[in-house]
């Protein structure tokens, strides 16, 4: 279960840490460099423009780089360069079931505005979803960048969205789920779009 994965993550890590002691600011530098060179080699694959990945890159702290995980980065990364160049009042909004054990992550990237997480975290409370858990970053150009790990109302990740079908209580015809990558952006009006209702 994700609680379970979490807490070993936290004791392994934690470990390591006592065990190298006063070497710690160097395992940290060669952390930070080995999970931008397994970032830089997914992002590769995935055909991402790596001057504009730099460029992104260049407006974070070290931090970041050290609190994501290779596989987080790479997507958050390939997300905010392939969205371009956003308006003061556009937001990115991006999930994924990929990136994390612990449930859907969510990406929100927008120009920092106040209370924007509190927005949306009430957004997402009002809609029976729960934030597991949230890292909150600023890049040094003014945007912020928020990841968080949602779960549905029945803790478990949101996965899908009943598109239609022809099954009722009367019956045994089919239903149409989607997949909730497609799901997000949808393809019609609003009200087939999971990204309008989270």
């Amino acid at each position: 279960d994700w609680k379970a994965s979490l807490l070993k993550e936290l004791y392994l890590l934690t470990q390591k840490a006592l065990e190298n002691g006063m070497q710690c600011q160097m395992t940290w530098n060669e952390r930070i460099e080995d999970y931008k060179s397994k970032a830089i080699n997914i992002l590769s694959q995935r055909n991402v423009d790596l001057d504009d990945s730099a460029t992104f890159w260049q407006q974070l702290s070290p931090d970041y780089f050290a609190r994501f995980s290779p596989t987080q980065i790479a997507w958050h990364t390939q997300c905010i360069v392939e969205a371009g160049h956003l308006n003061d009042d556009d937001i990115l909004v991006a999930a994924s079931n990929e990136t994390s054990k612990a449930g859907t992550e969510l990406l929100i990237y927008s120009k920092d505005r106040p209370a924007l997480f509190a927005q949306i975290a009430s957004v997402i409370d009002s809609r029976n979803c729960s934030i597991q858990d949230a890292k909150i970053s600023l890049t040094s150009d003014g945007y912020v960048f928020d990841s968080m790990i949602v779960l549905g109302n029945d803790n478990k990740r949101i996965v899908g969205q009943l598109f239609g079908g022809a099954e009722s209580c009367n019956n045994n015809d089919y239903d149409d789920y989607g997949k909730f990558h497609i799901s997000w952006t949808g393809n019609g009006p609003n009200s087939g779009r999971l990204s309008n209702w989270l």
